[in-house]
């Protein structure tokens, strides 16, 4: 029990200073664009957000991450089996860390009354934020994509009846498939890394 406690405390705080160290900077004036309207919370929020639902393959930071993660919590387990319990457990805690960075962002917003300047939301685009950088953002753009997606078939469609509606439809399954997906792509990467850490780390300690 101790070693998985070890295990699952390092790997966590470690997956926490990776990404902030390779996550953050690179969507940073995208941050400092949205903060001042969805605040300070949003930075936090938004790391979270990309470990977790990011497609790993596609964005080799967050697969660096996972996979580091995973091979020094094993490592410190030192059992494949008893990664199993400390891979979930991270996994919990980052997705637990998400929630509260989208607690602390929205709740504050809610109670605001949500009153956002749109006209001034767009002016205030940084210069080095250009619209391919947020089609590009993990899950963000995708999320987009297959929204802007959607409403392409809405209108090529007529948009009207059950057609319209099927495409809105549509655009809602297939984010939440996408999401799902990667967020079980990045579970299996962590789970699988933390039991081959494990394994190592127990060939290591034997005499």
């Amino acid at each position: 029990m101790g070693r998985k406690l070890i295990g699952l405390t390092v790997g966590f705080l470690l997956m926490i200073v990776l990404a902030f160290y390779l996550v953050s900077p690179e969507y940073d004036a995208i941050v400092r664009w949205l903060a001042p309207y969805l605040g300070p919370w949003l930075r936090f929020a938004f790391m979270f957000l990309i470990l977790i639902f990011a497609d790993s393959f596609a964005f080799p930071s967050i697969l660096i991450i996972w996979v580091v993660t995973g091979i020094i919590a094993g490592l410190l387990t030192r059992s494949h089996w008893g990664g199993i319990p400390v891979a979930i457990g991270i996994f919990l805690l980052t997705f637990l860390m998400l929630v509260v960075g989208f607690a602390g962002m929205l709740i504050p917003l809610a109670m605001g009354g949500l009153n956002i300047d749109f006209t001034a939301f767009l002016a205030a685009i940084p210069s080095d934020v250009s619209i391919l950088d947020i089609l590009s953002a993990p899950v963000i753009g995708p999320i987009i994509n297959m929204l802007l997606g959607g409403l392409g078939d809405l209108f090529g469609g007529g948009g009207g009846g059950s057609m319209g509606l099927e495409a809105i439809l549509g655009s809602i399954q297939g984010i939440i498939v996408y999401i799902i997906i990667q967020a079980v792509k990045n579970f299996v990467t962590l789970l699988i890394c933390t039991m081959i850490g494990g394994g190592i780390g127990r060939l290591i300690k034997k005499p």
